[in-house]
């Protein structure tokens, strides 16, 4: 299988919001968003991963190299293409990253997933078992009033697709992001005569877009229900907002996970000094110690980092208005390197909960 996670895109929404980092590397629970994704899918060795990103973008964030720090010893193939210029909707992206695939990947069955939508059970598999001679589409029962997805109609018995339309509310079956086609020459050749035409009057060429086409012309998809409990759509601020305030954000906390940060980014942390309780009390702000200490009750593992020689510091105990709590564990040199190398090495300053990614 061909997994294309098109991510291409300038992500102003988030930009707009203060975010300093491309929408892909935005943490939630301190790991980049195109890493929830892909540490989530359960991939088989076989199968490729292509991401397209920005080279502009690239250069100056390393993307490629933070998801490779995070998925090392994952054994993913992943393959990077690369954009000079931003494309005209996900439908060309697409285009262009199938114009990268080998001849033998071109014949496999091509899924291409959203980088802002996290699955927390097997969306592949599920895309694995539809007949080899249909396409196929995730949906979920979306109760909202606004028309912000593609929604689709189908056939309640045998669950095929009869008509998809993007930002228009057919009926309640909203999209996931994610789309499954019989093989990738199939979808490029589709993909072409779509892009042929003008820009559509919304603004670009979305991927449902290619796949009304497909459906127009006899081309089979079937529906795939997605349980609103199985999956996070983060795609704007105000959405990854109302997941953090959820129940279900638990599911982003991957065991084994540490969350650092980089007490040397304080401007008035004492040097070689014990960091006891009363001087992190006047050093560190109340909101951040409160913050830290809810997070480890949260279930993530969090750690305080300095670029000392570690034998100068004590460990924190626990505040006093919060008895009971573990102490603060210092992170060891060799932690520091391999946060940093991941962009998980985090700096106190007002925008805590913002880069890391919980609230």
């Amino acid at each position: 299988m061909n997994v294309i996670i098109p991510m291409a895109g300038l992500g102003s929404r988030f930009s707009n919001c203060g975010y300093t980092v491309p929408k892909p590397l935005i943490c939630i629970a301190g790991i980049p968003m195109v890493v929830q994704l892909l540490s989530n899918l359960k991939l088989h060795s076989e199968d490729a991963v292509y991401i397209g990103l920005q080279r502009a973008v690239e250069r100056e964030h390393q993307v490629l190299a933070t998801i490779k720090a995070y998925l090392q010893k994952t054994g993913i193939s992943l393959f990077p293409v690369y954009f000079d210029s931003p494309t005209r909707g996900a439908a060309e992206t697409l285009h262009k990253i199938i114009g990268h695939l080998n001849a033998r990947h071109r014949q496999r069955r091509t899924v291409s997933l959203d980088c802002d939508t996290i699955y927390f059970y097997d969306i592949l598999s599920e895309i694995r078992n539809i007949p080899a001679d249909s396409g196929s589409l995730c949906f979920f029962e979306d109760e909202g009033e606004e028309s912000i997805f593609s929604y689709v109609r189908f056939d309640e018995a045998s669950k095929a697709v009869t008509e998809i339309q993007e930002k228009v509310k057919i009926s309640s079956h909203a999209n996931t992001g994610a789309y499954g086609f019989r093989n990738a020459v199939e979808l490029s050749k589709h993909l072409g005569k779509v892009l042929a035409k003008p820009v559509p009057e919304i603004g670009e060429f979305h991927t449902s877009t290619v796949i009304a086409e497909m459906i127009r012309e006899g081309l089979r998809f079937q529906a795939v229900p997605v349980p609103i409990e199985d999956f996070a759509c983060v795609g704007t601020p105000k959405q990854l907002r109302a997941f953090l305030e959820s129940p279900i954000r638990t599911k982003s906390i991957q065991k084994g996970h540490k969350i650092l940060f980089d007490l040397s980014s304080i401007s008035n942390l004492p040097r070689n000094v014990p960091l006891l309780e009363d001087v992190m009390s006047v050093c560190l702000p109340d909101q951040f110690l409160q913050f830290i200490l809810k997070m480890k009750k949260d279930g993530l593992e969090v750690e305080l980092s300095v670029n000392e020689d570690l034998s100068s510091f004590e460990k924190l105990s626990s505040c006093e208005d919060a008895p009971g709590e573990s102490e603060f564990i210092f992170s060891t040199w060799i932690s520091r390197r391999r946060a940093s190398a991941k962009g998980s090495l985090f700096p106190v300053n007002d925008s805590f909960e913002k880069i890391v990614g919980w609230v």
